[in-house]
Order: C-alpha cells, then sequence, then structure tokens
C-alpha cells in the first residue's frame, strides 16, 4: 500500500524541521526545491501526497503541484502558502491543481492530520480504480472465452493481435495502456455478425465480397455502439471504432479525422491488427514488416518504428511443438487450426488456450471428433510454450 508523502521547500531549515517532527511517523521524502521534486516523480512509483511550499525561485508551488498533477494525477497536493500569496493559491485550487491548502505557519498536529486524510483520500482512489478495472478486465476475459467459442474465427486473433498491442505500448511507454489492453481484446465484437466468408477474405487480403462489404466496414460502428454505453469503457469503445482507420485517413469510419486526432490506441490496434494479417499470410516477420513499411502512409511512424523495434528484439519469432491432449495446458497458443472431421473450425489458429476450450477439446477427443495432439507455439530454446511473448 503506497502511503510515500514528499515535503518540497528550497528553506532546508525546513525541511530539517519536518525530518524531526515526523521521522518515524510517516514514510516520507525531502525535496530541496521544485526542480529537486521533479527529479523525484515517477509516474510508476508515484507519491500518495505532495506538500509544498507556495513561495519558491523559479518555479513556484502552484507551479510545481501543476506538474505533479500531469505526472500522477492521483497523488493529493497540498499547498503550504503565508498571506501574501493567497490569491495565488485561491487561483490554484480553483484550477483543480491542489487539493488543500493551509496558511503558514502551520501548526504541526493540522499539518500531519491533513497528510493523513490525504493519505486516506489516495487509497480511496486508487483502490475504486483498481478494483474496476479488475472486475471490468474479469468480465470482458470471460465474454472473449465464451465469444471465441462461438465465433472461432473472429476471436482466433485476440492472443495474438494483444501481444503485438501491447509490445508497441510498452515500447512507446502508453500511459493509459489499460484501454488498450481491452481494446485489444474487444476489437472483433463487431464481426460476431459477419459470415465466415467475409472474415476469411480479410484474413487472407483478399476484397470481401460485395454484398458484403458495407456490414464489414461497419463492424468497427458496431462495436463501438456495444461499448460506449458501459461506464469506464468510452475511451475503450473509441480505439475500436477508429481500429481500421488509417493515419493518412483513409479507411472507416469515413470521416475528416486523420494522423495524431485518431486515438493513439486505434493508430497502434491498426498497426497490429494489419501485421498480425500480414504475418499470417507471408509467415515470416521480415516480410510481413517490410509490407507495412511500403505503405508506410497508413500508419503512425511512432507506431511502426516502436514496432520495428520490438521485432528487432524478438517479438512474434515463432517455433512449434506438438503436445498430445494430456500436455495442452491453459496459457498455451495453438499454433494451428483445430478442426472437426467435416472442416468446421473449432478453435483458430493464434487462440490463447483457456479452460472453457481446453473441456470443448477435451469433449471433440473424446467422441472421436478431433485428432489428440495440438500444434502449439514455443519459445525457440524452451520446452515451455506458456508465454506470452511469443506471437
Amino acid at each position: 500500500m503506497n502511503r510515500r508523502v514528499l515535503f518540497v521547500d528550497d528553506n532546508q531549515k525546513v525541511l530539517n524541521s519536518i525530518a524531526r517532527q515526523f521521522e518515524g511517523v510517516l514514510d516520507y521524502e525531502t525535496a530541496n526545491g521544485p526542480h529537486e521534486a521533479i527529479d523525484l516523480l515517477d509516474s510508476e512509483n508515484p507519491f500518495a501526497v505532495v506538500v509544498s511550499d507556495m513561495r519558491m525561485p523559479k518555479m513556484n508551488g502552484a507551479e510545481l503541484l501543476t506538474h505533479v498533477r500531469t505526472v500522477a494525477p492521483d497523488t493529493v497536493r497540498i499547498m503550504l502558502s503565508g498571506y501574501a500569496d493567497l490569491q495565488a493559491t485561491i487561483k490554484a485550487v480553483n484550477e483543480g491543481n491542489i487539493a488543500r491548502f493551509l496558511s503558514k505557519p502551520c501548526p504541526r498536529e493540522l499539518l500531519e492530520r491533513a497528510i493523513r486524510e490525504g493519505l486516506e483520500q489516495y487509497q480511496l482512489v486508487t483502490g475504486q480504480r483498481e478494483l474496476l478495472e479488475g472486475t471490468l478486465q474479469g468480465s470482458v476475459t470471460v465474454l472473449c472465452a465464451i465469444l471465441s467459442l462461438v465465433h472461432p474465427l473472429a476471436f482466433g486473433r485476440v492472443s495474438k493481435v494483444q501481444r503485438i498491442a501491447l509490445a508497441i505500448g510498452n515500447q512507446m511507454q502508453l500511459e493509459n495502456i489499460w484501454d488498450l489492453k481491452i481494446a485489444s481484446m474487444l476489437f472483433p465484437l463487431g464481426c460476431v455478425s459477419l459470415s465466415e466468408r467475409a472474415l476469411e477474405c480479410m484474413l487472407e487480403g483478399i476484397p470481401v465480397p460485395d454484398e458484403e462489404r458495407s456490414a464489414y466496414e461497419q463492424h468497427p460502428s458496431v462495436a463501438r455502439a456495444m461499448l460506449q454505453e458501459i461506464p469506464r469503457l468510452e475511451n475503450v469503445a473509441a480505439i475500436v471504432s477508429y481500429q481500421e482507420k488509417g493515419f493518412d485517413g483513409s479507411g472507416s469510419p469515413f470521416d475528416d479525422v486523420r494522423g495524431t486526432d485518431i486515438p493513439i490506441g486505434a493508430r497502434i490496434l491498426k498497426a497490429a491488427l494489419n501485421f498480425e494479417i500480414a504475418l499470417k499470410q507471408m509467415s515470416d516477420v521480415p516480410a510481413a514488416f517490410e509490407k507495412m513499411q511500403q505503405q508506410a502512409e497508413r500508419y503512425d511512424p511512432e507506431v511502426l518504428e516502436a514496432l520495428g523495434r520490438q521485432l528487432d528484439v524478438g517479438l512474434c519469432q515463432r517455433s512449434r511443438r506438438t503436445v498430445a491432449l494430456a500436455d495442452l495446458r491453459p496459457g498455451m497458443v495453438l499454433a494451428a487450426d483445430v478442426r472437426l472431421e467435416g472442416g468446421k473450425l473449432v478453435v483458430a489458429s493464434g487462440q490463447q488456450v483457456n479452460e472453457s476450450i481446453l473441456r470443448n477439446l477435451e469433449t471433440f477427443c473424446e467422441f472421436g471428433q478431433i485428432d489428440g495432439r495440438f500444434e502449439i507455439e514455443a519459445v525457440p530454446g524452451s520446452e515451455h510454450a506458456e508465454c506470452e511473448a511469443v506471437c
């Protein structure tokens, strides 16, 4: 549980006094001035509370706490202000950059109480978000597991596409990686009404039949309509809606949005989707990436560069091995389609095995409808296939 506090003042004597008062009472650090404080800020390991003096040289406390809000929006920001700085402090509070301000000199008891209330507020805000995100992610995982059984061709791509998208997002140090994670699970939601023929055309890189083209072009909008009414998924809905949109403005939806006006998650998702299709068609990582580079105008240059960097360090370097049903485990990724004797698709290549899929395969094997051996993707040089890094 994060209960870290940062005190900022340009007067070392004040910081020494704080150290004497709160030693052994709070988990704290001190910064002599705003620039030293900025060096301590870390969005990955934020402070729960930052307490800053107002009047400091070069950058005042209000400006510092505005910066803190940008780096770590959940951090509770407290200002210590003298009467002469009152108007500037009130302005900062009204702009939402400060949660509370205390007049100087401030009694120790009042300052400690304000800090402890700030710590409780931080735990409440972050705890609620983590609970909500965890609940939503669990629900989305269950939904995708069900849909992968009902529509394996559409949802069989999810595991591969998500690994590619998250690798790009991490390479770019994307802030809202959770939105991208959920969007890369739900992008095929609008495809559930499409025929297998239309989906096969898309995956093979050939034109979708005219009679289904309109429905195909609308599938991102259909998915958005399903998602946008769900609380906390507004950004996910926007990403899914623009998954087919080119950086040059080509593709659906057919509007004037282009370039950096397209949500960054959608720009990443489009690259991941198109690379996954290219790799499926060409079975060669360099050739698939070269194909994308030949159509570079369709992709955000930074996204394409991030994908290239991830490919250079081994993303999508595939090897295969065959396992018996008894050795198949949740988390393994199938390297070949699983079909019934009549040719009906049961699980698509690239699908990550979960408990539901495993039970289905056990049932089909029991009745002799499928072979009991499966090709899975494995890390080169490893005996274990349950690796998230390979696609």
